[in-house]
């Protein structure tokens, strides 16, 4: 289940993209993600459709009980995306190379 997914744009063949998990469940049900596009793609929904895509994924594991994502905080492109997609916001951290971080979960349906 964990590991990394080469987003490519369907068509024009072009990788635009990654995304995927960042490991497996934890002892609670939680598995992280990350993803991230080239910014020529920025906007037009590839980053809904790939989160969307991932999620419904990993909520397919029994094991999964919770998908979790960090965005720093200045980074409301996102925020958006995640929203759109029901994660809701569960508190803030910082890590020296981000910044400033909003957490952000998933529950299964």
């Amino acid at each position: 289940m964990p590991g990394s997914f080469v987003l490519v744009q369907a068509d024009t063949g072009q990788v635009i993209g990654l995304t995927g998990s960042k490991g497996g469940p934890d002892e609670a049900g939680q598995v992280e993600i990350g993803y991230g596009l080239i910014p020529p793609t920025w906007g037009q929904g590839y980053a809904s459709e790939a989160v969307a895509e991932l999620v419904r994924h990993l909520h397919s594991w029994p094991d999964v009980k919770t998908v979790t994502a960090e965005t720093a905080v200045t980074n409301h492109a996102s925020e958006r995306v995640l929203r759109k997609l029901g994660f809701r916001c569960t508190g803030s951290g910082w890590r020296e190379d981000d910044g400033n971080l909003h957490t952000w979960a998933h529950q299964a349906h």
